[in-house]
C-alpha cells in the first residue's frame, strides 16, 4: 500500500503498544522519558511517556527528486510527540482551557492547558460540552487544496481550543473587580 502513496501524509494517532515499538527504534526508553518530560509533566499522571500520543509523518523519497512519478526508493519518517505542540501556548497565569487535538480519521485526544504547560488527559474529547460555543479551531497543517479529502489512513489534524469553568472564573472575577473600580471612581471624580 505504501508504494501507492505519492505524497507526504500523517498517519492516525498511534496506540500505546505501537508507540513503544516505533519509538524504541529511535530512542532508548530513558532518553524518550527525558525528551517527553521536557514538554509535559507526565510523571504526575497515570501515563508513562510511551502512553502519550505519538504520530508519524511519512514522506516518500523518489528516485528522481524532481519527478514525483518516478520510483519510490524509501520514506522519510518523523515521529511526532503531540506534547511538543501543545506546550507554551499560553502565558503563565492563564489556566484552564482545553486543547482537543482532532483528526479527519475520527480520533481525538485532550490536554488541559495551564500557563505554558499542558497536561495530557487522555484519548478522546474531554472538554465540557457547556463550552462548545467557545471553540476556536486552529489547523495543524494546510490541506493540499480546497475541499481536499484525504484517502483512508491519511489524517488531517487541527487543534480545538475550548474554555472551561476555571478559565471563565479567572476572567469573570477580574471583570467584576475592574467594573467595580470603574463605577466607584465615577463617584469620586
Amino acid at each position: 500500500i505504501l508504494e501507492e502513496i505519492r505524497e507526504g501524509f500523517f498517519t492516525r494517532i498511534l496506540v500505546p503498544g505501537e508507540t513503544g515499538a516505533l519509538t524504541s527504534l529511535i530512542f532508548k526508553p530513558e532518553d524518550h522519558d527525558a525528551y517527553v518530560s521536557g514538554f509535559v509533566d507526565w510523571n504526575r499522571s497515570e501515563f508513562t511517556s510511551f502512553d502519550h500520543p505519538h504520530n508519524v509523518f511519512l514522506q516518500p523519497v523518489f528516485q528522481d527528486a524532481l519527478d514525483s512519478t518516478s520510483r519510490i526508493v524509501g520514506y522519510f519518517a518523523v515521529n511526532l510527540i503531540w506534547d511538543a505542540y501543545v506546550t507554551n501556548l499560553l502565558p503563565e497565569g492563564v489556566n484552564g482551557p482545553y486543547c482537543v487535538v482532532k483528526n479527519s480519521c475520527g480520533q481525538s485526544l485532550t490536554y488541559r492547558l495551564t500557563g505554558n504547560r499542558a497536561f495530557y488527559i487522555g484519548r478522546g474529547d474531554f472538554h465540557d460540552p457547556k463550552y462548545d460555543s467557545t471553540e476556536r479551531v486552529i489547523p495543524f497543517s494546510r490541506p493540499l487544496a480546497d475541499g481536499y479529502e484525504p484517502p483512508e489512513g491519511r489524517c488531517i489534524f487541527s487543534f480545538h481550543i475550548y474554555s472551561s469553568s476555571e478559565f471563565e472564573d479567572l476572567y469573570e472575577s477580574n471583570t467584576a473587580v475592574l467594573l467595580t473600580c470603574v463605577v466607584s471612581s465615577a463617584f469620586f471624580f
